[in-house]
């Protein structure tokens, strides 16, 4: 492997580790849920920090792969989602189920 592949792998493995921690910090007895999908105050900010990482941890390894720096792709719709990998040279097709969810997340956030 590269020295630039290794640094992006181990930034990846480190972003994980750090979504983990804030996973397993929302399930301990202050933070846990009042009922089924129902959050608010700092948990619910903690949910949202953890999509927010991992929308970037995820954005940070799709451009890592294109094939030229592309400052003016987003990754906010399946389309662009659909284009990145396309320039990465990686086949959509069985990440297109996941579009909508992850597009409905990042709305929830605005």
């Amino acid at each position: 492997m590269s020295v630039v592949k290794d640094l992006l792998e181990a930034r990846f493995q480190s972003n994980m580790r750090r979504i983990n921690r804030l996973v397993t910090l929302i399930f301990t007895d202050p933070l846990k849920p009042k009922g089924l999908f129902q959050s608010d105050g700092v948990r619910a900010d903690i949910l949202r920090t953890i999509v927010v990482f991992l929308h970037a941890s995820f954005e940070d390894v799709l451009r890592s792969h294109l094939p030229r720096q592309n400052k003016k792709l987003t990754f906010t719709s399946g389309g662009d989602l659909d284009k990145a990998l396309t320039l990465s040279g990686i086949d959509p097709k069985p990440f297109k189920e996941l579009f909508p969810p992850l597009i409905q997340l990042q709305l929830d956030l605005l």
